[in-house]
């Protein structure tokens, strides 16, 4: 990230945008699934870049029902009635995540349009979190 952000070639540094698309079931604790995606926040507010989450999207959708499988990957049952471990989810959770991004850049896109025409009246952080 500090990379990414120190590089200015044109002397903006570059959009940096983290996706999580991490729902879990690798974990047996529910609340090590939720780690990763607050370190994923946590980062992005540090450094102040872009974050996009699926797996907070569809989240309560896939928690609520395990045979589920529109947006995560099968949880096959072993043998021995343990679930397998397989995260690769498949069209329709990739099509769900090209939904999220395509409305995250239209959110940051009217935002920064509405921090142009109002500069006084802009808020930082702006966009949903800011309560619109």
């Amino acid at each position: 990230i500090r990379t990414a952000l120190s590089s200015a070639p044109c002397g903006t540094p570059p959009l940096v945008v983290h996706v999580d698309d991490y729902l879990g079931h690798q974990q047996d604790p529910v609340l090590g699934e939720l780690q990763y995606n607050a370190a994923l926040t946590q980062l992005s507010r540090w450094y102040g870049t872009a974050f996009v989450s699926y797996a907070d999207a569809v989240r309560d959708l896939v928690y609520a029902d395990t045979a589920e499988t529109t947006f995560s990957a099968p949880w096959p049952k072993a043998k021995d009635g343990t679930l397998k471990v397989d995260v690769h989810f498949g069209p329709t959770g990739h099509q769900a995540i090209a939904w999220a991004l395509a409305f995250a850049a239209i959110d940051a896109a009217v935002d920064y349009c509405q921090d142009a025409a109002h500069p006084a009246d802009s808020t930082e952080g702006g966009g949903l979190e800011a309560g619109r």
